[in-house]
């Protein structure tokens, strides 16, 4: 049996005032995809002529998120199914942008009971898009899913329905 390691999570949204607007969490067990530096370091991909060979080592999920969805514990919930991280000691997730402390404590209550993992850390900041390797890609699979028709989206097996509204 292998060691249980850590997972990084980078969360990232396609963010163009339309809904649905997606959600996208990429997933990396290699912490070097979660240096946070402390200037812009990656460019937003736009072109998607690196994805694939960027997707061989790392997964990702999304979800659609009409208007009156848009609660981030409910989102981030959704994105981060229990059976990814049933090997997994820790969690790190990395949320472009800032978000309040109820948010952030909410989300790490709900991703510790759903998972099963203890540790659950949470870190965000502006330009994290820019500046984390692993919100970068989910950013770029964001954009890249937002060119996508609707019936190709709901036809990926990666896309998770919202599992509730919290009030």
């Amino acid at each position: 049996m292998t060691e249980r390691g850590w997972c990084y999570i980078g969360i990232d949204e396609s963010n163009h005032g339309r809904h649905p607007e997606i959600f996208v969490a990429a997933l990396s067990r290699r912490q070097d995809s979660a240096i946070i530096y402390p200037k812009i370091r990656f460019r937003k991909e736009r072109k998607h002529s690196r994805l694939k060979e960027r997707l061989d080592c790392q997964d990702y999920r999304f979800t659609l998120v009409t208007e009156g969805q848009k609660r981030l514990p409910d989102i981030v919930s959704t994105l981060l199914e229990p059976e990814i991280h049933l090997d997994s000691k820790g969690i790190n997730i990395y949320l472009d942008g800032l978000i309040q402390e109820e948010e952030c404590l909410e989300i790490k209550r709900r991703i510790s009971d759903e998972t099963g993992v203890s540790y659950v850390e949470i870190y965000s900041g502006s330009k994290f898009d820019q500046r984390v390797g692993i919100v970068n890609l989910a950013d770029e699979i964001a954009n890249w899913l937002y060119r996508e028709s609707l019936i190709n989206l709901s036809d990926n097996k990666r896309l998770r329905r919202i599992k509730s509204i919290s009030k």
